[in-house]
């Protein structure tokens, strides 16, 4: 914290104890919130105030309907999200470097270390302060509906609720909602975070007062159980979506990054590509599951892998000086020496370590600060891993295998320039004849592929093509006994049309096919297109109106499945609403009517020429 905001902070105290008294500390029950006036706030404010979120006064009072201005909604928010939690003491000080000019600008009385929190959260934006807390408008009653955006912000859904089609709510003031406000109100009232003043009416411009507060405050501790833990980055992996973080009590932490995670760098969201081995961070968790994870500018000069070449062992330091060759990206080798830290982390083998467990010629990735090691994982030169092969792919660094091993667990591994391939029943096999669904052993030379033994299972089967996916890594979609499940196409996989050889390009949808699978790869595939069908009768799943589009799942006779179809209608289509025999526009056609499809299917694509709606 900046020193004028020290001082600032301090000068604060009897302002807060005479106004806000949120950091007045008082005992837990409070004379004037009692079953008998407040029965229903009682045990959030009893557990807020013991909770150091929102306190009472000195007197002993909470002064329960007094109103909460803005500038305080937003030091509560940030203290229900952890600003005072110890985990995020070095990121509010990166925070407080990058925003505190933003800030100081309102010359506010407190709060700034909360705002600077916020804002590094991405909680609030440095263009909503004004609203917040510029001129008088720190000092005005927050209104319902105002909570209601914060509460959404807080629980990091405001950019799903904005994507969300607005519904029609359940209360008869619905007009007096601002209505950009209005998808933030259901989206607190479907969390049960607020309700209505009554039971028909939400009052969006009253004004909270601190009870409700409380009780908002404690719905959204309970419904979140948010949670913070400061680590530091031991192991990456975005190809597979993983990070593996040590805690600062040394407990280890691994999770994968789903597309709901945030990832930002000192306040800039980021891609788990942009994460390295080294970087400090804040893990928040809800409802102990991954929210977030908060990077801060590492002090790490270099990370690099290598093989260790010699260990030197100082026992007056403690320290040891290791010599790696250290491996370039054009396929050369460096030889550079550093001494550890005196805190390095070691692991061997994915487990922790110490320095005695490392030997000469091992395979190593080195993390450095300040010159000095801070961070070893290891593994012998040489290892095996067995498996399954999950997807082959390639990428501008090379061709990469995914595995799921003994262990359950999804790996990928990279090909080297060279891999040595064994594979029954295949003459003079390469790394092309390795199919996802193979059972492999792999051997790893510094972390490399250099050779395989696979083993597939070759079945035949017949299905229905819904998808086909023309790329690097090529598949198709096929329907089979009612399930449909994508194959990898293999690169020298044998196609057929109509008995005559083809590509990929000659296949079309909604057509039957013969297929050959070597475990989950086809490497044949035979095709005889229908090219036309004159009736189909099903449901709407999905209409786009400006695309000329319907889409329909009906069920087939002749191959005995349910298949969505999709219907384009032109400007010749003629629609016909068969209740009153009438022609309709095709934004009348809603999903779940019942509809009839008249044309014919050319090249894969089925264009109507009439479409008669059921009902």
């Amino acid at each position: 914290m900046k020193i004028k905001k020290a001082i600032s902070l301090v000068t604060a105290a009897a302002t807060l104890c005479a106004s806000m008294a949120f950091t007045t500390v008082s005992a837990a029950k409070f004379g004037d919130v009692t079953e008998q006036n407040y029965s229903w706030a009682v045990e959030a404010v009893d557990s807020m105030a013991e909770e150091k979120i929102i306190l009472g006064y000195e007197d002993g009072t909470f002064r329960p309907a007094k109103t909460v201005t803005k500038l305080e909604s937003l030091v509560l928010a940030a203290r229900i999200l952890g600003v005072n939690n110890s985990a995020n003491k070095e990121l509010i000080n990166v925070f407080d470097e990058k925003y505190s000019e933003d800030i100081e600008k309102y010359d506010l009385a407190y709060g700034e270390e909360e705002l600077v929190y916020l804002l590094g959260k991405k909680v609030i934006s440095t263009s909503e302060l004004a609203d917040y807390v510029g001129n008088s408008n720190a000092s005005q009653g927050l209104k319902r509906y105002e909570l209601a955006v914060l509460l959404t912000k807080a629980m990091g859904a405001e950019e799903t609720v904005k994507k969300n089609l607005a519904s029609v709510l359940d209360y008869a003031d619905e007009s007096s909602i601002p209505s950009f406000a209005k998808k933030y109100v259901e989206y607190v009232t479907e969390q049960g975070l607020m309700q209505g003043m009554s039971a028909t009416e939400f009052s969006p411009n009253t004004e909270v007062t601190r009870a409700q507060m409380a009780v908002v405050l404690y719905k959204l501790k309970n419904n979140a159980e948010f949670e913070n833990i400061s680590a530091i980055v031991t192991n990456v992996d975005p190809l597979i979506g993983v990070i593996k973080l040590k805690g600062k009590d040394d407990q280890q932490y691994g999770y994968t990054v789903k597309d709901d995670v945030v990832l930002r760098f000192e306040g800039e969201d980021i891609k788990i590509d942009d994460v390295s081995i080294g970087y400090e961070c804040v893990i928040t968790t809800k409802k102990s599951s991954l929210f977030s994870i908060d990077f801060i500018t590492p002090d790490v000069e270099e990370s690099f892998r290598g093989s260790i070449s010699s260990i030197k062992n100082n026992s007056k330091t403690g320290t040891s000086t290791i010599k790696f060759n250290k491996f370039l990206d054009n396929g050369e080798k460096e030889t550079v020496e550093y001494t550890t830290s005196e805190s390095v982390l070691v692991t061997y083998e994915g487990e922790k370590s110490t320095v005695a467990s490392l030997k000469t010629g091992d395979y190593a990735e080195v993390t450095l600060k300040k010159g000095k090691i801070t961070l070893i994982s290891a593994k012998p030169k040489t290892e095996t891993v067995k498996g399954t092969v999950k997807e082959i792919y390639t990428s501008d660094l090379g061709v990469y295998i995914k595995i799921t091993n003994t262990d359950d667990e999804v790996v990928s591994y990279t090909a080297a320039n060279e891999v040595t391939v064994s594979k029954s029943g295949t003459t003079d096999p390469t790394l092309s004849d390795v199919r996802a669904g193979d059972s492999v052993s792999m051997t790893l030379e510094y972390g490399y592929i250099t050779k395989i033994i696979a083993t597939s299972k070759t079945s035949n089967t017949n299905g229905f093509i819904e998808e086909i996916n023309i790329s690097s890594s090529p598949s198709v979609k096929i329907k089979l006994n009612g399930e449909s499940k994508t194959y990898p196409l293999a690169s020298n996989a044998v196609i057929t049309v109509n008995g005559a050889a083809g590509t990929i390009y000659d296949l079309r949808l909604s057509t039957t096919a013969k297929i050959t699978l070597e475990s989950d790869t086809i490497v044949k595939i035979d095709t005889s297109p229908v090219e036309t069908i004159t009736q189909i009768t099903g449901t709407v799943d999905l209409v786009n109106s400006s695309y000329g589009l319907v889409q329909i799942t009906y069920y087939d006779a002749a191959t005995t499945q349910n298949i969505t179809q999709s219907v384009f209608v032109g400007k010749s289509t003629k629609i016909i609403n068969n209740s009153t025999g009438k022609e309709v526009a095709l934004k009348t056609i809603t999903s779940g009517m019942s509809i009839t499809a008249i044309g014919s299917v050319k090249s894969g694509v089925f264009e109507a020429t009439t479409l008669i709606v059921l009902g």
